[in-house]
């Protein structure tokens, strides 16, 4: 029975273990790059915008993931109609409050980078300002993360991921070895990665639309 078992799930395992190691890589390996073809300096900018706004925001969409995945087991046995109307209920639950905070992120990130931390530290802000929508996108897009594997496109899963990883190295090697200017190639970073938030909002919705 357990071998039996482990034969029906050994896709999932397979899958997901990669696709997790791939997920770490896509939100790391940009301090790499910026360190490789930047400076030190300017990781070190990076590191602090991304230790502070983005570790509260991924314990943030982790918290309403969990949720969500809770909820997978009913989800499985119910109209799609049913579990699209709690996606877009849920969705935009999350743009409202990441609504006003983006907001003030958006005007006043350098002004708080300066006032805590020192005048030096006003470049954390402006990175804060720039990787504005990949943190609302990611933040609004998460809690859906798990709907894919949950109907048993691992694969598909996987391919978003392995796509996201290739984006994300690809912006910083044509950008940092042509040396684009670093406010640049962060702009388009975040653009990346924004768009592959909404396509996966949208391949989980779409995946969801099939099951009728």
């Amino acid at each position: 029975i357990i071998q039996k078992k482990f034969k029906q799930h050994q896709s999932f395992a397979k899958y997901t273990t990669i696709a997790t190691i791939i997920n770490m890589a896509s939100i790391t390996l940009p301090s790499v790059f910026i360190l490789m073809y930047y400076s030190s300096k300017m990781a070190g900018f990076f590191s602090l915008s991304q230790n502070l706004i983005g570790l509260p925001t991924n314990m943030l969409t982790m918290a309403i993931s969990q949720v969500f995945l809770g909820e997978s087991a009913k989800w499985l046995k119910k109209e799609s109609k049913d579990l699209a109307n709690f996606m877009n209920r849920i969705l935009r639950i999350s743009i409202i409050v990441a609504a006003i905070p983006s907001i003030l992120a958006y005007f006043f990130a350098p002004y708080f980078f300066e006032l805590f931390f020192g005048k030096e530290w006003i470049v954390s802000g402006k990175i804060v300002q720039i990787l504005l929508v990949l943190y609302v996108f990611r933040f609004i897009t998460t809690p859906f993360s798990h709907i894919l594997n949950m109907f048993g496109y691992n694969w598909l899963q996987f391919l978003w991921d392995i796509a996201r990883l290739l984006s994300v190295c690809l912006v910083f090697i044509i950008m940092g070895r042509n040396k684009y200017d670093f406010y640049n190639t962060l702009l388009l970073y975040s653009a990346v990665m924004g768009f592959y938030y909404i396509l996966h909002y949208i391949l989980c919705f779409y995946i969801n639309k099939k099951r009728t």
